[in-house]
């Protein structure tokens, strides 16, 4: 409970409020066999508010005092990897992640914690390193379960980077290897976003031609979401909403207004605002 009035102040804002709930934590439950944990969800919320520096010294507490239980050294090396990633540490970031490879790389929970860290790298601008993260991922665990996400931002880092023959191939896999997870769609979704997005940075700098391209890669993905997935609440009128604005963009409008409308023959979705 006290982790819990800790972790409702950090995301209150109310930051010294939180110090002392911490405070008081450790004090009252310095023996607890609960505490690493504790402190690592408390860590964690630190990561989601963005507020890195708190996230990277709760880590590195729990590093330090419980060096040898595995399960905190396994979770607060991804925690250290990712917070200094964020912060733009890197070479502090790839020492915490050379050691979680190579004491951990056949851990359960190895391959979600590499996909995290990778997403990170993604998120900070650097897409090569992300690149190499996800193929490291599916060269080693080609069968977890997530490696539907794995796909995903590998083919994301690909699109980053001007590779697109790369990126089809990574997509054309993930849609056969993964044709049966339930995230395929969001998945495929986020591919297509990344396209999309990679189109409005090619129009803002007038590059039509490019812009058009990635258009219509987007809406290629787009149009997997909504036509040749079951209808889903949170991902279908998304997918048709963002299909209409890229055949808008690009000059079709009879398709635009059809995916803008097609929302309306499921009666339980509803388009996003």
């Amino acid at each position: 409970a006290q982790s819990g009035v800790a972790i409702s102040y950090i995301s209150l804002g109310n930051q010294s409020a939180a110090r002392e709930a911490i405070s008081e934590l450790l004090t009252r439950y310095s023996q607890s066999p609960d505490l690493p944990a504790a402190l690592g969800d408390i860590a964690e919320r630190y990561r989601d508010c963005r507020m890195y520096e708190e996230a990277l010294k709760y880590h590195k507490y729990c590093l330090s005092r419980w060096s040898d239980d595995r399960d905190n050294v396994f979770w607060s090396l991804q925690g250290v990897a990712i917070s200094n990633v964020m912060l733009g540490n890197f070479a502090d970031a790839e020492a915490a992640l050379t050691t979680l490879l190579a004491q951990f790389v056949d851990y359960n929970d190895i391959a979600p914690a590499v996909l995290v860290v990778a997403d990170a790298y993604y998120e900070s601008g650097k897409a090569a390193k992300a690149l190499e993260l996800h193929r490291f991922a599916l060269d080693h665990w080609p069968d977890a379960d997530c490696s539907v996400w794995t796909y995903s931002g590998l083919a994301r880092a690909q699109i980053v980077l001007g590779r697109d023959a790369d990126a089809q191939t990574t997509i054309a896999a993930m849609l056969s290897k993964c044709a049966a997870h339930p995230d395929l769609p969001a998945a495929v979704l986020e591919v297509a976003e990344q396209y999309h997005k990679n189109a409005l940075a090619a129009e803002a700098n007038a590059l039509d031609a490019t812009a058009a391209a990635a258009l219509r890669r987007a809406v290629e993905l787009y149009q997997v979401v909504a036509d040749d997935f079951p209808p889903s609440a949170d991902i279908t009128p998304t997918a048709c909403s963002l299909a209409g604005d890229c055949f808008r963009k690009l000059g079709d409008y009879q398709k635009s207004a059809a995916y803008y409308q097609k929302p309306v023959s499921y009666p339980h979705l509803t388009l996003p605002t």
